[in-house]
């Protein structure tokens, strides 16, 4: 990681909107709870693991969703934002919460397992972060993300306001210097910083199956207000939130993909 320019994280600053992506960050944990049952809890090197740490956690609601099932286990979270930091230590004193840049954090080496849930996309430099996840896991340690897959995710007819924020949306993280399908990159960088691709997954989460399909039209509409408000697109929420009533009772198949990666240090 020595090798790698330093480069910050774009800060999540939302002022009066605080609430609004806190609840964002808690609706996106109960939208990939399905994929933590199906693809890490049932896991081996999951089970083994005792020291995790979880790379951009957020206000840490997933920390303690996973903390509350497997208590046996030590938790550190880090991120950016001294905000959510703010949130996730004044919900529990079980975890250690820590504002921390991962560019510029140097840890040692003490982790048995990291997570990376939908980090990727808004990270600059993935070789600095697989430096940082290098340096922090043990020897054999595991590197597990999880990230966005917008070739499967079905929106259908009745909300293209939606379609065309994210699609706008895409260009911006473009502009600034990241990449909504970020994590497809990390299997190319893998062997150079020295980690093993163990597993590699590409899955459709369905509205009804694997998650509340109002929980993802809330997810959608506080999404939209954060996309606005975050990157001043030009959005008409109005409009977009009009279409998603619609879009609601609409018994076409809606569909989030995500991306599962598991890298071995070794």
């Amino acid at each position: 990681m020595a090798n790698q320019p330093a480069q910050n994280l774009p800060n999540i600053d939302l002022g009066e909107h605080q609430s609004l992506w806190k609840e964002h960050l808690e609706l996106q944990t109960k939208i990939l709870e399905s994929v933590d049952a199906k693809h890490l809890f049932p896991s081996n090197i999951w089970q083994s693991a005792r020291k995790v740490l979880d790379m951009g956690c957020g206000e840490g609601s997933h920390l303690l969703r996973i903390q509350s099932q497997y208590p046996d286990k030590s938790y550190t979270g880090i991120d950016v934002d001294k905000d959510v930091i703010s949130m996730a230590q004044a919900k529990t004193s079980e975890i250690l919460f820590l504002l921390k840049d991962i560019y510029s954090y140097t840890p040692t080496q003490e982790f048995d397992f990291a997570i990376a849930r939908l980090l990727i996309q808004h990270l600059p430099n993935l070789d600095g972060f697989l430096g940082f996840a290098q340096a922090c896991l043990n020897p054999g340690g595991t590197l597990w993300v999880v990230d966005g897959y917008d070739e499967l995710k079905r929106i259908g007819p009745k909300a293209p306001l939606l379609k065309a924020a994210y699609d706008e949306l895409a260009k911006a993280q473009k502009q600034r210097g990241t990449d909504r399908n970020g994590s497809l990159e990390l299997v190319n960088l893998a062997h150079k910083h020295d980690f093993r691709v163990e597993q590699e997954i590409i899955e459709v989460l369905y509205a009804e199956r694997d998650f509340s399909r109002q929980v993802l039209k809330r997810l959608y509409e506080v999404n939209t207000r954060v996309i606005k408000d975050r990157y001043s697109l030009p959005l008409d929420l109005n409009a977009i939130y009009a279409q998603l009533d619609e879009w609601a009772l609409d018994d076409a198949p809606s569909t989030i993909g995500v991306h599962i990666l598991t890298l071995q240090k070794i």
